[in-house]
């Protein structure tokens, strides 16, 4: 069976000046406030313009239900409404998701459940305010925790026999 969205748009242009500077950045998400889903299976999408001014939501899409299946039938409005995106915050992502979404040069982003995308948003908004180039690899630096920060130093002293 294939599967549909429905998509809404807010058709406005950028503020003048701004439309070099302006990235488009999606959320997978259930109620349009947390980032709580798996790319494959999201019910939904939230995509955000983000500039040095400030941000807005501009597309919200509502996907039907898809099963964690492998099959890649269900990927492709998902992977429509992100096309014009440079980053997608989600829960998860399979491995035919995530080739698709690097070959459309979309970084998929993974944050823990219930992620406000307020606190994203602010966050992305902000480095771009700094006047800060929108680099996501940065902004991925930041947002990664070490599992355990002794780690790395004991594997290097540790010796090794043979």
């Amino acid at each position: 069976m294939p599967t549909s969205a429905l998509r809404l748009q807010l058709v406005q242009r950028p503020p003048d000046g701004l439309s070099e500077e302006v990235r488009r950045v999606a959320f997978a998400t259930s109620d349009l406030r947390h980032v709580d889903q798996h790319f494959g299976a999201t019910l939904g999408m939230a995509i955000y313009e983000i500039h040095r001014l400030g941000s807005r939501l501009v597309e919200a899409a509502r996907f039907q239900p898809a099963a964690r299946d492998g099959l890649d039938d269900k990927l492709r409005p998902r992977l429509d409404s992100v096309a014009a995106c440079c980053l997608v915050f989600c829960n998860a992502v399979g491995g035919s998701a995530l080739r698709q979404l690097l070959l459309r040069g979309v970084r998929p982003v993974r944050v823990d459940p219930g992620t406000a995308i307020g606190g994203l948003v602010n966050d992305l908004g902000a480095a771009m305010a700094q006047g800060r180039e929108f680099n996501p690899y940065a902004f991925l630096e930041r947002r990664v925790r070490p599992r355990d920060a002794g780690r790395m130093q004991a594997l290097l002293t540790e010796t090794w026999e043979e």
